[in-house]
């Protein structure tokens, strides 16, 4: 019979290597900006494309992150209800954006509505729930004008 400890040791292992498969698995989703609507500012839906690659599906149990364009923070998006990203397909998920008030509102509507700057970089910082689990996330997205 094996001690204890070794057992432990050999579990931790498998759930780091699983752990570390999953986040592997997940960077490879990218997000594709579909859609940005508003009708004011407290109605901004944002939708994005996620493609995934890998041959897991993921249930994503709640979802929240701070969108960043140009190094200023602009809004966030918060999901509390559960969604899925479906395995080797393209899931369209939806958030509503939550601007930040002050500088941080204009820059929102240069975003929207501002067609000189033909792609603007949104960077994506935040953190997932899957399976218990939190995971970060930090990608960005391109908005096209």
């Amino acid at each position: 019979m094996l001690p204890i400890p070794l057992i432990l040791g050999i579990a931790a292992y498998f759930f780091k290597q699983s752990a570390d498969n999953k986040i592997k698995d997940a960077k490879s989703i990218t997000l594709i900006p579909v859609d940005v609507q508003a009708s004011d500012l407290n109605n901004i839906k944002l939708k994005v494309q996620a493609v995934n690659p890998s041959g897991s599906e993921f249930k994503i149990n709640s979802l929240v992150a701070n969108l960043y364009y140009k190094n200023t923070i602009i809004g966030s998006i918060q999901r509390p209800e559960p969604f899925t990203i479906k395995k080797t397909d393209n899931s369209i998920i939806s958030f509503k954006v939550k601007p930040n008030a002050g500088e941080a509102i204009a820059t929102v509507l240069t975003l929207l509505f501002n067609k000189k700057e033909k792609y603007k970089n949104i960077k994506v910082l935040g953190a997932y729930n899957y399976k218990g689990l939190t995971f970060p996330i930090d990608k960005t997205i391109q908005l096209n004008a």
